[in-house]
C-alpha cells in the first residue's frame, strides 16, 4: 500500500524522532521518513564518538578536506536527494572505500538504505537501477577515468522522481533521496560541456 506522507526532517529511533533542522530529539505524530527503529538515539558527546570509524574515513585525507566528507557524509541521511558525487581518490592500499564501505554495511543492515555496486554494472544492468528505491547512499566501486554513458550518470543525480522496472515487476514512480559516493584511483575526466553543472 501506499505510504502517507512522510516528514522528511524526521529519523525514528526507539526513544523518540531526532529532528535534522531543530537538531533535538522531538516527539510527533508525523511518520519519520527513515527510521532505526531498533536503536536507540545518542547524544553527539564525546564518549558516543565512533573513533575507529572517524580515523579509518580521514586519517590518510588533508585536514582541509574534512568538512566536504563530513557534508557528503551528513547528506547521506537527509532524506533528501543530493545532486553532487562525492569521490574519494588515490593509491592502491591506502583504504579510501574502506570508511564508505562500512557506511554501506551499517545502513544496510539496519533498514536497506544503501548499496555498493561497480559504476559499470550500474550503467549496464536496468533492473540494478530499479534497487536505488528507497536507499540513501549508493557507493561507486571503482570509478573510471573517463565517464561514459554521461546522461545515466545524471539522471541519477538530478532527478528527483524516478521510474524504473525491476525484474519481473511493474515500473514504479518513486522519490530519488540518494548521495552519491564513489571511490578510485583516479578522479574521472568531466566533459567539458558538462564541467558547468557538475561544478
Amino acid at each position: 500500500p501506499d505510504l502517507p506522507t512522510t516528514n522528511k526532517d524526521e529519523i525514528a529511533f526507539k526513544d523518540g524522532k531526532w529532528n535534522t533542522v531543530e537538531r533535538k530529539i522531538v516527539h510527533t505524530e508525523d511518520l519519520a521518513d527513515m527510521g532505526f527503529s531498533g536503536y536507540r538515539y545518542l547524544e553527539p558527546v564525546k564518549e558516543n564518538e565512533p573513533t575507529k570509524f572517524i580515523q579509518v574515513m580521514f586519517s590518510n585525507v588533508d585536514e582541509l578536506e574534512h568538512p566536504r566528507i563530513k557534508v557528503g557524509l551528513r547528506s547521506a541521511f537527509s532524506n533528501y536527494l543530493d545532486p553532487k558525487i562525492s569521490t574519494v581518490h588515490g593509491l592502491s592500499g591506502v583504504g579510501k572505500s574502506a570508511g564508505l564501505e562500512i557506511m554501506v554495511k551499517i545502513l544496510k543492515k539496519f533498514e536497506d538504505y544503501a548499496m555498493s555496486v561497480e559504476l559499470n554494472q550500474l550503467l549496464s544492468d536496468p533492473f540494478i537501477k530499479a534497487k536505488i528505491r528507497n536507499k540513501r547512499l549508493l557507493v561507486l566501486q571503482d570509478l573510471p577515468d573517463n565517464f561514459k554513458d554521461f546522461e545515466k550518470i545524471k539522471t541519477l543525480t538530478g532527478e528527483g522522481l524516478k521510474t524504473e522496472r525491476g525484474f519481473h515487476q511493474d515500473m514504479v514512480e518513486f522519490e530519488n533521496k540518494l548521495k552519491i559516493w564513489g571511490s578510485g584511483n583516479y578522479l574521472a575526466e568531466i566533459p567539458e560541456k558538462e564541467k558547468n553543472s557538475m561544478y
